[in-house]
């Protein structure tokens, strides 16, 4: 991780419900366009990592190599496939948003009538689902991830995926409130591993809330107040005064997990139907 922060707008893979379905453009078909035919797109994928959440929800999980893509489209203009607002973007920031595009799509295909599997973007940059359907995107430098469930699993949905950190002080004094430090971190054998769920999560949760409050949420608005070990749905809680942030994060449920001999945390956070 480097120094952790929140992306501006046009940079956050923010969760958004169902939207306006795109305007025509590459993306739709450049697998089929522009793949080689003897790098097809299954050597692209992983082991979807936010597949944890997947069943719970009815929804899908994908996962893709970044490197693979890169290997696979080496020399290929990618700025076709793009919006304008990343038409001059370093090569990376573009791949990570085609792999964030295809990871989308892919997890949709088993949710939507096969042609209504495109993915929108709206004026700030944010994903806008199909019909029928929510999800959330997010990317490291290695890997762009995907998970899609039906709009009637929850309110909400964020994921999050970030390289545990190597110096928890910036974090700490970033992300965790006075009760995290005392209950999670001062107790915790792994604090790099634990302060980096912690900021995980609240990403996650900032994804799935965002669309609907409409508004910025500070790292120290919310904190995590159960469940904060491997395997554990996690609770969290509004730690200011605001109603609604209230109401969702008590309604919210997130897992986090860290695969062996992984450095890297994925988490999911959904804000219950009911809210």
């Amino acid at each position: 991780m480097s120094v952790p922060g929140r992306l501006p707008p046009d940079d956050r893979a923010v969760a958004w419900r169902a939207g306006v379905p795109p305007p025509p453009c590459a993306l739709a078909a450049w697998g089929q366009a522009l793949l080689p035919a003897d790098h097809g797109p299954d050597r692209l994928w992983c082991p979807p990592s936010h597949g944890f959440a997947a069943e719970t929800l009815g929804g899908w999980a994908a996962s893709v190599s970044l490197s693979a893509l890169e290997a696979v489209l080496q020399g290929v203009d990618l700025r076709p496939m793009l919006p304008d607002t990343l038409a001059g973007a370093v090569r990376s920031r573009q791949l990570s948003f085609l792999g964030g595009r295809l990871c989308a799509r892919r997890a949709l295909a088993h949710l939507v009538p096969a042609g209504g599997a495109a993915v929108g973007r709206d004026a700030q940059g944010a994903p806008q689902w199909p019909t029928g359907a929510l999800g959330s995107i997010t990317h490291t430098d290695a890997q762009a991830h995907a998970l899609v469930v039906p709009s009637t699993a929850c309110a909400g949905l964020g994921i999050d995926s970030e390289p545990v950190v190597r110096s928890i002080a910036e974090v700490v004094e970033l992300c965790c409130t006075p009760f995290e430090r005392a209950v999670w971190l001062a107790r915790a054998a792994d604090p790099p591993g634990v302060a980096t769920r912690i900021f995980s999560l609240k990403e996650a949760f900032y994804k799935a809330a965002q669309p609907i409050v409409r508004r910025f949420i500070e790292f120290q608005e919310v904190e995590v107040s159960a469940g904060l070990l491997e395997g554990h749905e996690v609770r969290l809680r509004a730690s200011r005064d605001d109603p609604l942030l209230s109401r969702l994060a008590d309604v919210a449920l997130g897992q986090s997990r860290r695969p062996a001999s992984s450095d890297v945390v994925h988490s999911v956070v959904r804000i219950a139907a009911s809210a």
